[in-house]
């Protein structure tokens, strides 16, 4: 259970940053997640409501009330040469005024495998089978489209991926070495539509249709023929403690012109000592001569302390105006103090590189029980927000959240939900 109740706009960033799960930063999400997992199948049911704080009215706002889950869990027959597993998940979007919809996604992957060699290399043929089916109720206003532009309809295909690789071992006095290289080819296979995904297959498709409002049911993403080609290698100690990963991944995507070089990715993950961590994931692109990402994270880990570092820096190469900053350089340190079973502590400083300025700020503590955890924490933040007149601003704001969990009922990994009170802004900028 995640229920969020907040006195301003922009307090949902601070819960994290992933816009899929809390849709935009205008918007309150609670919600409620109920399941049943065995050793070979999960089912779920989750219930999520949206608060749009730019509207007057919630009754245009797109719900997700319920959705449905089973997945069958990875099982194989024919001797482990054959891996399947299955998905379904149906969601009823729902709103009170505007179209509605029922959508249910089926996604089967198959696997078959081998070894050859004495097991000195591997090859798989993976297919993918996926469907999905739309139906359509309600009614469209005030947005120029015809009723009869929404067909429900259904939307199924299958991919295809050959793969080779190789998994080589061995040891050196009280250290292991493994190395796994390899290649794999995807291509797509056939496709089937009808209805809504025949009649808007192509303008829904292209990017610049994306936030139209006829598109706002279509997510169906064009599988491109690629070529991939990876090598990573492992080192354990004798007590089989990863000391160092590496990977090294290449993808190549072919169009009408040719192929084309996607960006290489390294990922760097280095045991250093029992405490201290170092952890890098880089992307460089061919076509600008420069790094897109470059994410590095050192951090100190025991009994009692935890200590981390990071630098996150993107580039998303677009031309810098009032509106767009193509660059983002911050660096993050945070400190976790447990004091004993009962109390820990935490401190989190962010800081913006690219503006010179700091982004957050938190402090507080916790609490814990084997039935029941209480937290106090005092945090800032440099956030968006929906001014009273509906324009928007940015400003520097400072909250107490106090965090409730009753266990098991709701969430103990540590993620904000709870209850927060937001400081009055003694300048006078939020009145």
């Amino acid at each position: 259970m995640d229920i969020v109740n907040m006195n301003d706009v922009d307090y949902i960033n601070l819960s994290a940053n992933d816009t899929t799960k809390n849709a935009t930063a205008t918007q309150l999400l609670s919600r409620i997640n109920l399941f049943y997992n065995t050793d070979n199948n999960y089912f779920g049911s989750y219930f999520k409501h949206y608060k749009d704080l730019t509207l007057e009215s919630n009754e245009k706002t797109l719900q997700n009330l319920p959705a449905l889950h089973y997945h069958r869990y990875l099982d194989t027959l024919l001797d482990n040469h054959l891996l399947y597993s299955m998905d379904i998940k149906s969601n009823n979007y729902y709103r009170s005024v505007g179209k509605s919809a029922t959508q249910t996604d089926l996604n089967i992957p198959l696997t078959l495998q081998t070894s050859l060699f004495d097991e000195q290399m591997n090859i798989a043929y993976k297919t993918n089978l996926y469907a999905q089916h739309t139906d359509f109720k309600g009614k469209e206003e005030g947005s120029g489209i015809s009723s009869d532009e929404y067909n429900s309809g259904l939307f199924a295909r299958n991919y295809h991926a050959v793969s080779v690789s190789s998994q080589l071992t061995r040891a050196f006095g009280e250290v292991t070495h493994v190395i796994d290289f390899g290649t794999q080819y995807q291509v797509a296979g056939t496709e089937f539509e009808n209805g809504y995904y025949d009649e808007q297959k192509n303008y829904c498709s292209d990017d610049i249709n994306r936030f139209d409002p006829i598109c706002e049911f279509y997510n169906i993403e064009n599988i491109k023929e690629n070529l991939q080609l990876y090598f990573s290698h492992y080192l354990y100690d004798i007590s089989g403690r990863q000391i160092i990963y590496h990977k090294l991944a290449q993808n190549t995507i072919y169009e009408e012109r040719g192929g084309q070089t996607n960006e290489i990715e390294n990922e760097l993950d280095y045991q250093i000592s029992d405490n201290v961590n170092f952890y890098n994931n880089m992307f460089y692109n061919y076509e600008e001569s420069a790094f897109s990402k470059n994410f590095n994270k050192i951090s100190y880990a025991n009994d009692s302390y935890n200590v981390g570092l990071s630098h996150m820096y993107k580039n998303i190469f677009l031309q810098k105006s009032a509106e767009i900053s193509p660059i983002t350089s911050y660096m993050t340190s945070s400190v976790g103090y447990k004091y004993n079973k009962h109390y820990s502590y935490s401190f989190r400083h962010n800081y913006d590189l690219e503006r010179r300025e700091k982004k957050g700020f938190e402090v507080g503590f916790l609490y814990q029980k084997r039935c029941w955890d209480f937290g106090l924490a005092y945090l800032e933040n440099n956030r968006p927000i929906l001014s009273r007149d509906g324009s928007s601003d940015s400003i520097y704001d400072r909250y107490v959240y106090i965090t409730i969990r009753l266990k098991p009922i709701m969430k103990s990994d540590g993620s904000l939900s709870g209850f927060v009170y937001r400081l009055p802004d003694k300048s006078g900028e939020n009145q």
